[in-house]
């Protein structure tokens, strides 16, 4: 197991595709949230649909939810800054990588951005944008899971999957009362999103207490294949094919990444 992580001294990124999605590494939050003054909070999308513009709504629900952690972490607004709409980060990576290069100091630093896993194009371009940042200045990349439909139809999934094709590189002991504040969380703190966390939280809350960890993955994705066999989450949600995410990616994004 890598005990980076657990170092007090370790400045991490995390990558967070959008207000919430916090709440996927609530356990690890918790437990070392006493290091969290070298922590940075990376949001790539602005949270918001075009027609839609919730970006001040969902920013304080974020706030709430650090608020009530105790986390005294640094927060970049990055896909306000770059105006990435939700959906949309796939077609901004090129622009989302030279800003994180030029804005932060990445030596010494190690991210954790969401797994490959099919669930919202978002999460799959964050985890891109983690591998390409990590080739281009060698350093650590983990990943965290957070939802996917493997083996599921319809409008069900899974949450807090265990990606058994991918290197368990560190892992938190969850109670059941840890589990329970996962589900309660969800609705207290993120009530813009009920509409999701209806369907999410119960899962999620079931999951943590059936395994009783959490799990934190070394990125291995040598090529730019689909995350899993059968129709993706956000194929089913009819967010985009897996076709035309792979063709949203700019070319010399792609060539960085080293893929086969």
């Amino acid at each position: 197991m890598d005990c980076k992580i657990a170092n007090s001294q370790q400045k991490i990124i995390f990558f967070i595709p959008h207000f919430d999605d916090e709440l996927f590494l609530l356990p690890l939050l918790k437990k070392y949230k006493g290091f969290s003054k070298n922590w940075i909070f990376v949001y790539l999308t602005n949270s918001s649909l075009k027609d839609n513009d919730i970006y001040s709504k969902r920013e304080s629900e974020s706030e709430r939810f650090f608020k009530k952690l105790g986390i005294e972490a640094r927060s970049i607004q990055l896909g306000k800054i770059l105006n990435i709409y939700d959906c949309e980060l796939s077609y901004n990576l090129m622009d989302a990588l030279c800003y994180i290069k030029e804005t932060l100091s990445l030596d010494g630093r190690i991210i954790i951005a969401p797994a490959w896993e099919g669930g919202h194009p978002d999460h799959d371009a964050a985890y891109l944008l983690a591998s390409a940042i990590s080739r281009e200045v060698n350093i650590s990349s983990y990943v965290y899971p957070t939802y996917n439909g493997r083996g599921k139809k319809g409008k069900f999934f899974n949450v807090f999957d265990k990606l058994s094709d991918q290197k368990v590189i560190f892992e938190v002991n969850v109670s059941f009362l840890q589990s329970f504040e996962y589900f309660f969380l969800a609705f207290t703190c993120f009530p813009s999103q009920l509409g999701s966390w209806v369907g999410l939280a119960p899962v999620g809350f079931y999951s943590l207490m059936r395994k009783s960890r959490w799990f934190l993955y070394r990125q291995g994705l040598s090529q730019l294949v689909r995350p899993h066999s059968g129709d993706l989450s956000y194929e089913r949600f009819g967010r985009i094919s897996w076709e035309d995410f792979v063709s949203s990616i700019e070319k010399d994004f792609v060539g960085l990444l080293g893929y086969c």
